[in-house]
């Protein structure tokens, strides 16, 4: 959840940035358009298309990213907590942020039927510190186990 958090500070830089390459596109446009007669419009419209750009991917994100934080939110508050036996710890790689990321794997007994609850990636060691067999909370729907959080805090 606080990489969640961490990511929440990146979208909003996004979305400034678009608004301002907005901002430029209108001051270039009202200065150019008063000064010069003869002025390629295509220059003009760039920095509003970057701008836009930047403003939505960011706003995109974010709405996305509030939408899961609030999910888990609700989860911590109104959910049930299972403690879960950890059944593996998976090491990847993320190329993209050429880094490694874990995921958590447990499993639940319940009534003779198994479920198992995947953390979302973890960017730092916890290998070192969950072995196979520990207990972990696991925040679920109560309605509706697929609806689930891992605490790894």
């Amino acid at each position: 959840m606080e990489y969640k958090k961490r990511l929440k500070f990146i979208y909003k830089l996004f979305i400034g940035l678009g608004t301002l390459f907005m901002i430029l596109f209108f001051v270039l446009f009202m200065v150019i358009r008063g000064q010069v007669t003869d002025y390629n419009i295509i220059s003009l419209i760039m920095p509003m298309f970057n701008g836009s750009i930047f403003l939505i991917t960011g706003f995109i994100l974010n709405c996305i990213n509030n939408k899961r934080i609030k999910e888990i939110e609700y989860l911590m508050e109104n959910g049930v907590i299972l403690h879960v036996r950890v059944d593996r710890v998976d090491i990847g790689f993320k190329k993209f942020m050429k880094t490694k990321n874990r995921i958590i794997t447990c499993i639940y007994q319940e009534g003779g039927q198994n479920h198992i609850f995947k953390s979302e990636d973890i960017f730092r060691q916890v290998e070192n510190v969950l072995h196979k067999g520990d207990i972990i909370n696991v925040y679920v729907d109560p309605d509706n186990y697929k609806k689930y959080y891992v605490d790894v805090e």
